[in-house]
Parts: C-alpha cells; sequence; structure tokens
C-alpha cells in the first residue's frame, strides 16, 4: 500500500517531519520539496504552490522547503512523495525509482530539444503507468539546456576523461563516464560542491545554466560536448492528488505546464549568458567537434536497447517507438 513506509529509516524521517512542520497538518496542508537549491528551481515549484492554492480557492497550502532542508537526499525524494513525507516535488534522480524517466538519459539519442520533446510526448503513458505503481502522480516537467563537461582540470577531449571521477545523475550518464574511461560518482546536487573541493569528484555533467552556475568558483573548464538533456519530473502524491476534483485536477495539469515552461525557457536563455560570464571570468572552454559527436554517438548506441532489454518489454516497446519517431 501507499502509506506503507519502505524502510525504518523512512518511518523516522517521516516522524521527525511531522514534529518540525505541525502537529495539526491536515490531508490539506501540503509540503513541497526540490532536489536542487538553484532559485530558478525553487521558485517555480513555489509558483506550482501558489497556483494550487488559488485553483483551491485556499483549501490546499503549499509550503515549499529549500533543497537540503528536510535531511531527505535526492535519492530517496522520490520515495518521500509516495509514502506522503512529501506532497509536491522535482526530481531529476528519479531513474532509480521510475526506470523509464531513464530514456531521456540515453546518452547520444536526443540531440536536440525538439527531439526530446517528442520522446517525452511518446513517453508519458508509459511513465504516467510506473508511476502510479508507486503511488505517484507525473503531472509535469521541466528540462535543463544539454548536459555538457565541466571540470576542476582542463578538458579538450572525451579522451581526456580517461581516469577521472564523474559525477553522474543516472545510471545511463554512467554508462557514458564508463564507456570514455571515466569512474561515475552519483553525488546530489547539494554536496556537489564539497565533493569538488575535497577531489571526490573532478568532473560534473550538468548545463551552464545548471549546476554549473552553482559551482562556478570551482571548475576551470568547461568541453561543450555531452551526453544527454536532463529531464526533472515534478511528482504529486497519488493520495493527496485524489483529493482535487477532476476540474481542479485538470488546472492543476494546466498550471505545472505554463510553469514548467518558464523554468525550461529561463534556463536556457541563461545557458548562453551564463556560458559568457564563465569565460570572462578565466574559465576556459572548448567545443566538441562534430567528429566527436559522431563518435559519441557510435560508441553509446548500442547501449540504447541494451538498456530497454535490462528494463523489460514495456522499455523495450517504449524505445522502439521513440526511435522510430526520431528516425534513428
Amino acid at each position: 500500500m501507499r502509506g506503507v513506509m519502505r524502510s525504518a529509516a523512512c518511518a523516522a524521517m517521516l516522524l521527525s517531519a511531522v514534529a518540525a512542520w505541525s502537529p495539526q497538518a491536515s490531508a490539506d496542508d501540503w509540503t513541497c520539496y526540490t532536489y536542487n537549491p538553484q532559485e530558478t528551481i525553487y521558485k517555480g515549484l513555489e509558483e506550482i504552490g501558489k497556483r494550487i492554492g488559488e485553483i483551491t480557492k485556499g483549501r490546499v497550502t503549499v509550503t515549499c522547503h529549500p533543497a537540503g532542508s528536510l535531511g531527505i537526499s535526492a535519492a530517496d525524494i522520490t520515495g518521500a512523495v509516495s509514502d506522503g513525507v512529501v506532497t509536491l516535488a522535482s526530481n531529476a534522480f528519479i531513474t532509480g525509482s521510475v526506470p523509464m524517466v531513464g530514456v531521456f538519459s540515453l546518452p547520444g539519442l536526443f540531440a536536440t530539444e525538439e527531439e526530446l520533446y517528442k520522446g517525452m510526448e511518446i513517453m508519458k503513458p508509459y511513465i504516467d503507468a510506473q508511476m502510479a505503481q508507486q503511488g505517484l502522480v507525473y503531472v509535469g516537467a521541466y528540462n535543463y539546456p544539454r548536459q555538457v563537461i565541466f571540470s576542476t582540470d582542463i578538458i579538450k577531449s572525451l579522451a581526456d576523461l580517461k581516469g577521472k571521477k564523474i559525477r553522474v545523475a543516472s545510471v545511463e550518464q554512467a554508462e557514458f563516464a564508463t564507456r570514455f574511461g571515466g569512474s561515475p560518482v552519483t553525488i546530489g546536487t547539494a554536496d556537489v560542491a564539497p565533493a569538488l573541493q575535497l577531489g571526490t569528484v573532478s568532473v560534473v555533467l550538468t548545463a551552464a545554466s545548471g549546476g554549473a552556475r552553482l559551482w562556478q568558483d570551482l571548475l576551470k573548464s568547461n568541453y561543450v560536448i555531452g551526453p544527454n538533456f536532463t529531464v526533472s519530473p515534478v511528482i504529486i502524491n497519488a493520495d493527496a492528488w485524489g483529493t482535487l476534483s477532476a476540474d481542479e485536477q485538470q488546472q492543476v495539469l494546466a498550471a505545472v505546464a505554463e510553469v514548467t515552461k518558464g523554468m525550461t525557457d529561463s534556463l536556457r536563455e541563461d545557458n548562453a549568458k551564463m556560458e559568457a560570464q564563465y569565460k570572462s571570468k578565466g574559465m576556459e572552454i572548448n567545443r566538441g567537434t562534430a567528429e566527436e559527436e559522431k563518435m559519441m554517438i557510435e560508441t553509446l548506441k548500442d547501449y540504447w536497447p541494451q538498456w530497454a532489454t535490462e528494463r523489460g518489454e514495456e522499455a523495450q516497446k517504449a524505445l522502439d517507438e521513440v526511435r522510430a519517431a526520431l528516425g534513428k
């Protein structure tokens, strides 16, 4: 059942959460959380919470908490929403719980945002079904610009990744790191800065307007080539979603679509500005060649069907549909 805790640790987290927030909390008091401390993301989630309050005429109140403030790791956010510890969240670290979302991280599959959006439309019913099994409702998503290579060292080619410890956000990115000789390390957004300082990782796969904004003072180079776009689903606990009327649900879906589009547009517009800013501050920026782009795809495309096979018939069917739509 959705209300059953996954572990003693999760149960303890719920008890402390209830004590910290409000002993009088009701089903109409929603908690909002995100894995990313970036203002664009946090403010976007706040705006979604505000819209929900307006749509329900104040019946539902949504309180958002900054990343890192609840003691819930990025990898545990999805389970926290499923269990009702958190009601509304965005989380890019979701593929461990909802494997279908990993299709968006398949290295080299989506070359442009236009291709990505075709894939998102095809994948929606598959993701809906997988989330529903865990007591989650998939209400929308935003995406970052292409994830590229930033480092505390100077990176000028994919060959330079050999021997590097690379922070990844998914098993799909881990495959990219491994195939180019790196060692993948999974670390939540809030923990990346100390990891870079300590040398736990020296390379991050992110966008100029994404994580690089947070860690720019620790990074020396940007190699503009990378495996994928990162999609961050917005999810709501299914029991809480069920307290909304059908009309309210449709209004919330429309509001989330509008807000997440604005978040994506903002991240895209900021990307070029931030890259120019990094360069002006001394970060070395090199761009991948067309030959390396082709080599990256050739190195990784056999992984796509392998990924799907490991996840079952539905994943194979979904990937086949996406590849047919993209002509790949």
